[in-house]
């Protein structure tokens, strides 16, 4: 399940960092130690991705172990925006530093055998899509969808979310840009909408 540690990422001044079990960044703490915590270990090493950005990107960190979990788990970092992905023993962060708040970003990261039934793929492929990969789609509907405003996620729906071509989707009267990645064990999306 190796993950690249860190890729090139498409907009300047950013980061993408993955860790997965194989790839760790530091010890998990003991109450993330139990086997029946996958979930909640995934969400740490998301953090710990997040915190492995902040520090690529020269910046001070935030110590993740000793918060409670918040439901929404937002963090703020002033002059930053950022997106983690988890799923099934690896996560992702794209980190940006946007001290301008010129745009909204998103990433999606899934295992790759992964399968996705029928009745859910009709809820979200949109007639229009122009990508044919059931899972990519997802993933790039999944980034894209982090792109939109709080208020349009909770009134929106995947299946309205048009992926225009290899590199473009559209929702509502939002455009925006996609470029799908390829991990190996898993597939991945990162999705970036510019407010200039």
């Amino acid at each position: 399940m190796n993950l690249p540690s860190r890729l090139k990422s498409p907009l300047p001044e950013s980061v993408l960092v993955f860790v997965d079990r194989a790839n760790p960044i530091g010890p998990l703490p003991a109450s993330l130690e139990s086997a029946h915590s996958n979930r909640k270990r995934d969400w740490f090493m998301g953090r710990t991705a997040l915190l492995q950005a902040l520090t690529f990107m020269g910046h001070d960190s935030i110590d993740f172990t000793s918060r409670q979990r918040s439901p929404q788990s937002y963090i703020a970092l002033p002059g930053f925006t950022f997106s983690i992905s988890h799923a099934d023993g690896a996560a992702g962060c794209w980190l940006l530093h946007d001290p301008d708040g010129r745009y909204r970003i998103g990433l999606d990261l899934e295992l790759r055998s992964r399968r996705i039934s029928q009745a859910v793929t009709g809820r979200f492929r949109n007639p229009e899509d122009q990508i044919t990969d059931e899972l990519q789609l997802w993933c790039t509907k999944e980034a894209a969808y982090k792109t939109l405003p709080a208020e349009m996620q909770t009134s929106g729906r995947f299946s309205e979310i048009k992926i225009m071509s290899a590199s473009d989707f559209q929702f509502q009267e939002i455009k925006g840009h996609h470029l799908n990645l390829d991990l190996g064990d898993y597939k991945g999306a990162l999705a970036w909408v510019s407010s200039s």
